[in-house]
């Protein structure tokens, strides 16, 4: 069992989830409700980890602090952390394996999330991947016009040019050849709960 008392215990790429409140939190998992009222209606298994609805990756870690990158209303942002800020109830948190990836994947996912801050929110992106259950979900055809919607990309950066939060902690591990889902769902199709529920399926997990 991974244990995270303060964030000297936290490691690059290590992944934060956490729970939303007031009316961005309500938002959030209003979202996530049809998405998974989207998969129950077409008989498919709901990727949903219940209080979980926000997820966010460590860029950077060493004995005092920690900084993370996160998706947010305003843009993708980067935060230090001290003591123990984001350790407590209410968070929890994934480490996957060093051997998931390359040598030097986490140094990498650090890099590749500090690229990603000032990403505009992906406010459309819970109808589009709403819609994109109803039409298949991790089995929609990738090139079919939901999915490119969900994985529009800017031509030059080749980043997403909106995302939530879970979107683009998993477009830092795709990035970095650490590939969580091995269903053959398109690029960007994760929620925060999808995400918690595979990345516990392969790491170490604290629930803090």
């Amino acid at each position: 069992m991974l244990a995270i008392k303060s964030v000297a215990d936290l490691r690059t790429g290590d992944i934060g989830f956490s729970s939303i409140r007031g009316r961005v939190g309500a938002g959030v998992l209003a979202g996530q409700t049809s998405i998974d009222l989207a998969a129950l209606l077409r008989g498919r298994r709901v990727e949903n980890a219940g209080w979980i609805t926000h997820a966010f990756i460590v860029s950077q870690s060493d004995y005092e602090s920690a900084a993370i990158v996160e998706a947010m209303p305003s843009g993708a942002r980067r935060v230090v952390l001290t003591g123990r800020d984001r350790i407590g109830p209410g968070y929890a948190y994934v480490r996957l394996p060093d051997e998931i990836g390359l040598i030097g994947w986490r140094t990498a996912a650090g890099i590749t999330a500090a690229k990603m801050v000032g990403t505009p929110y992906g406010f459309a992106q819970y109808a589009a991947l709403a819609a994109l259950t109803l039409t298949g979900g991790n089995a929609a055809n990738a090139q079919g016009p939901l999915a490119r919607y969900v994985n529009r990309r800017d031509p030059v950066t080749r980043h997403p040019v909106q995302m939530i939060c879970s979107q683009l902690v998993d477009e830092v591990l795709r990035a970095v050849r650490v590939p969580l889902f091995k269903d053959g769902r398109p690029p960007q199709y994760v929620t925060p709960g999808a995400l918690f529920w595979r990345a516990a399926q392969i790491g170490d997990v604290c629930i803090c």
